[in-house]
């Protein structure tokens, strides 16, 4: 899923609408919010009406959108030896489910030193947005489990 998500992105820095029209751009950020997250087609019922015009007025002014996406281009391009080096450091993997799905259980235990993976049942990509206290929870978690095997 996120090989194909990032597919799809890569031509996002580059397009047009995105650097060039804030109702483009503007466009683009609301349906990504809707689609990504929980929300729906309902962005009040997670985001104030200030949050989201704070949201667009910040990508819009700093123009951070094509940085943004960059990263899922990256996903596709790296090397096959980067892909394929275990990650050593603590690691800790929260699946919300209406985020993008991230690899297997058996693949996060084979590649990286995998000390917390939980799969709440609610919130997505934008997890801290939608569902705070979880987030923070899932944070809280993760670094006490970290910390104590130090």
């Amino acid at each position: 899923m996120i090989g194909t998500r990032s597919l799809a992105l890569r031509a996002g820095p580059s397009t047009p609408n995105l650097t060039d029209s804030p109702a483009g751009l503007a466009a683009w950020i609301v349906e990504k919010l809707q689609s990504w997250g929980t929300c729906g087609d309902d962005l009040e019922s997670v985001y104030t009406r200030d949050e989201i015009l704070d949201l667009l007025t910040e990508y819009w002014v700093t123009g951070p959108i094509g940085s943004s996406i960059r990263s899922y281009g990256a996903m596709v391009e790296n090397p096959a030896e980067q892909l394929s080096r275990r990650v050593e450091v603590p690691s800790g993997f929260t699946m919300f489910p209406h985020d993008f799905k991230n690899a297997p259980q058996a693949f996060l235990e084979r590649m990286t030193n995998l000390v917390h993976l939980s799969e709440p049942e609610r919130g997505g990509h934008f997890a801290p947005f939608e569902e705070p206290d979880l987030y923070v929870q899932e944070l809280r978690t993760f670094f006490g489990v970290a910390l104590s095997r130090q």
